[in-house]
C-alpha cells in the first residue's frame, strides 16, 4: 500500500511539474502514462469500463474525472488531475488541483489561492 501511494505522489508531483499555459492535457497524460510504465506500474483507471487513460483531467469548473485524451490546452485558471495505481490487489488513489500560470484563482468554495 506504501509503494503505491509513493507512485502516484510521484506521478502527480510530475504532473504538477508540467503543468503551464500553453500544456494540453494530452501533454499530461502522456506524462504520466509514460512515468507508470517506467516504474511497472498499471494505472487503475485505464480500462475500466472503457476508460481509456491513466489520468482524470478536469479544467476549471468542468465536471471532475474528465476525459484526458481530449486534448485541451491549459490557461490561466486551475487544472485538476487525479491518477491511480493498482499494485497486486491494493489500489489507491489521489488527486490534486494546480494553478495554471500566474492568475490568481477562485475555487468554487469562494477560497482564493
Amino acid at each position: 500500500m506504501r509503494r503505491a501511494g509513493r507512485v502516484v505522489r510521484e506521478v502527480l508531483e510530475l504532473v504538477r511539474s508540467q503543468v503551464k499555459p500553453g500544456a494540453t492535457t494530452l501533454d499530461l497524460e502522456k506524462a504520466a502514462a509514460s512515468r507508470l510504465a517506467e516504474l511497472g506500474v498499471k494505472a487503475a483507471f485505464k480500462g475500466y469500463r472503457g476508460y481509456p487513460c491513466v489520468l482524470c483531467t478536469s479544467v476549471n469548473s468542468e465536471v471532475v474525472h474528465g476525459n484526458s485524451v481530449v486534448q485541451e490546452v491549459l490557461k490561466e485558471g486551475t487544472s485538476s488531475q487525479s491518477t491511480s495505481c493498482c499494485r497486486g490487489r491494493l489500489l489507491r488513489d489521489a488527486a490534486i488541483t494546480v494553478p495554471v500560470g500566474e492568475k490568481s484563482i477562485r475555487t468554487p468554495r469562494g477560497f482564493w489561492r
